[in-house]
């Protein structure tokens, strides 16, 4: 185990930074897992609320604290993902949710949310074949599916390959949009997506902490202000790289062509506002959680505490420099080393409900 440092940590890419984890153990609340020379760290804030954060072998996590059984067997899984991603983990944590290791609210969730997301699939994939029509390439006659077959033959004639790799590579980008939080889906799924709605969850989040903190004149305001601030920044961030994952999939002839060529660069663009937005739902969902004043001064504190920072390796995403010191933190969080056994229940409680909004 590596003890904290003495400044807050400042990580220089979001690898670095490694993947946001649901763990449902109060002293892993915002950890982090990232994958370093064919080791797995678990990167956890300071429970004390102070700056720095410790770095724990993954393997030793126990010596650390007593993870539940839950967060024992995430973590199993958690070591088996190639790449860690934040995609791979919410899938990953989704199908482990659904064994109801988290709550059977959790379990149900998860199992609705799979099965939201293969229709998005299945529809991202026909949106994906009619598009290729449209732009022509299935010629004007005969059915549509003979059309879209026509496309597929064309497509496959200009990437080298054969209808049936197309056809798979339509299927497998279908599953990588969907997952990454774009793409339409059927009238459950919002059309604008998953990292849309969480961008603007966040700012609501934001606005409401500092709208409650000025009625309630709370000591908890600065925590809510530094909040807010890291919010604005990261919605102007969020809205850019956005827009540029968007433009590549409203491009679908590209974006096929562009896989063939080199799958990985494309899953990479994708992924973006996954390694951006990582780590800041249940942020949100701690705050929409709180009913009392008291709670809402802890979920703010908290929240506040959990910011994830934000790597340097944001500006070649933007090709601009950035302000990073929104995402700083600056106003510690109550210690919470040394919370009753009662406190600890109710905090593992409350990580679950966590886990069943965010399955």
């Amino acid at each position: 185990m590596t003890p904290p440092d003495d400044t807050s940590w400042q990580p220089a890419t979001f690898g670095e930074r490694g993947v946001a984890v649901p763990f449902t153990s109060p002293m892993l609340a915002g950890a982090r897992v990232r994958q370093t020379d064919r080791r797995y760290d678990i990167v956890v804030p300071h429970p004390a609320g102070a700056r720095g954060v410790y770095i724990i072998a993954l393997q030793s996590v126990a010596e650390f604290c007593t993870p539940t059984l839950h967060d024992m067997r995430l973590l199993e899984a958690v070591a088996a993902l190639h790449p860690l991603t934040p995609s791979a983990m919410r899938s990953a944590a989704r199908a482990f949710a659904a064994e109801g290791t988290a709550g059977r609210a959790a379990a149900a969730a998860a199992a609705r949310i799979e099965a939201r997301e293969q229709q998005a699939e299945q529809s991202f994939a026909m949106r994906l074949l009619l598009s290729l029509t449209r732009d022509g390439d299935g010629g004007t006659g005969g059915t549509p599916e003979q059309r879209a077959a026509q496309a597929v033959l064309k497509l496959a004639g200009r990437t080298g390959r054969d209808a049936a790799a197309v056809h798979s590579d339509i299927k497998r980008l279908a599953r990588l949009v969907i997952a990454s939080g774009f793409g339409d889906g059927p009238p459950a799924m919002p059309s604008a997506g998953r990292c849309r709605v969480l961008l603007d969850m966040i700012v609501t989040t934001a606005m409401a902490m500092l709208s409650w903190a000025e009625e309630a004149g709370s000591a908890s305001r600065p925590a809510c202000t530094q909040f807010a601030a890291a919010s604005a920044a990261l919605r102007a961030a969020g809205h850019h790289v956005l827009s540029q994952v968007q433009a590549i999939i409203d491009d679908p002839s590209g974006l096929l062509t562009a896989w063939a060529a080199g799958p990985e660069a494309v899953a990479a663009n994708l992924g973006r506002p996954g390694w951006l937005l990582d780590g800041w739902e249940s942020l949100c969902l701690m705050w929409q959680l709180a009913e009392t004043d008291d709670q809402r001064a802890a979920a703010a504190a908290e929240a506040c505490l959990l910011v994830p920072p934000m790597p340097p390796e944001m500006e070649s995403w933007l090709a601009a420099p950035v302000d990073l010191s929104a995402f700083r933190r600056r106003h510690a969080a109550s210690p919470r080393l040394s919370s009753p056994a009662s406190q600890a229940v109710s905090a593992v409680a409350r990580n679950e409900q966590l886990r069943a909004l965010a399955a």
